[in-house]
């Protein structure tokens, strides 16, 4: 028999500022409260790759505490008890720092295992151990991907037959994760871009990586792949370096680019569009 249970994704934000990070596990919990589960990288791999001096302890101590939680029954210290149907809303609140959990998602199976498989597979897993999508997260902070996805939520986009949110293409040598999609006789595809690194080397390899995942998708989808960037970073006399630069590199690939500081402007392209 079908059942219901929550999720959500562990990350580690190793620069809170930056509020980049990369998914390193994920906690499941049966809706009625009576068991939970959860499955971490193995050995930190990820985060030692992206951030060779990232305090790797961390997400392995809170791996202990869930351990103990699950074997002693005892809470996990302010946050309560895993089991408890608050658990996840006091958890955000306690993990906020280099450690943080995502706003649980609802999710059906036919046990908890078979859930948190699918979760860690989809979300968590290395490319190559499992069927996630290749990480796009280093174009852009999770926060600017919720803020786009409010704002459309606000206008009613996000639903069926709408604008689908988190798409995921298959390109010619892998899946990868656009933050919305929509079609109105051509595939449209939005990501987030954060232009606003301290470098003009991150600014310009983030406009490439986007570049690249549209060169991907294009060829190997139908009828054509439109491209949108969502960016952050320009727009204004100090833009950071190597910004401006980026920008032309989207321009020269056909990416349209739409500011965060005047998301109204897409948002009602997109209502024009779908129409």
């Amino acid at each position: 028999m079908t059942k219901v249970f929550q999720y959500s994704i562990v990350r580690y934000v190793p620069d809170v500022i930056r509020d980049e990070a990369v998914n390193v596990g994920v906690l499941v919990r049966a809706a009625e409260g009576q068991r939970f589960a959860f499955k971490f990288l193995p050995r930190s791999a990820t985060v030692r790759k992206l951030w060779p001096g990232a305090d790797q302890a961390l997400v392995r101590n809170f791996e202990r505490q869930l351990t103990s939680c699950s074997e002693k029954d005892e809470p996990l210290g302010r946050a309560g008890r895993v089991k408890d149907s608050e658990f996840f809303d006091k958890a955000r609140s306690e993990f906020n720092g280099n450690l943080q959990l995502t706003p649980p998602r609802a999710a059906t199976g036919e046990n908890i295992e078979q859930v948190l498989k699918r979760a860690y597979q989809t979300s968590v897993a290395e490319p190559g151990l499992g069927t996630r999508p290749i990480n796009y997260q280093m174009i852009a902070p999770y926060r600017l991907r919720q803020r786009l996805w409010t704002a459309f939520q606000k206008r009613d986009l996000l639903r069926p037959g709408r604008v689908t949110k988190e798409l995921v293409l298959q390109g010619k040598h892998a899946p990868w994760t656009f933050d919305l999609g929509y079609e109105n006789g051509a595939l449209h595809v939005v990501a987030s871009l954060a232009l606003n690194a301290p470098t003009a080397e991150a600014n310009l390899g983030r406009a490439l990586v986007l570049k690249g995942m549209l060169e991907e998708v294009r060829s190997t989808q139908k009828g054509g792949v439109k491209g949108i960037a969502v960016v952050e970073g320009l727009g204004n006399n100090s833009s950071p370096k190597g910004s401006n630069e980026a920008g032309e590199i989207l321009t020269d690939a056909k990416i349209a680019t739409y500011l965060f500081s005047n998301l109204s402007v897409l948002l009602t392209k997109v209502e024009h569009d779908l129409a």
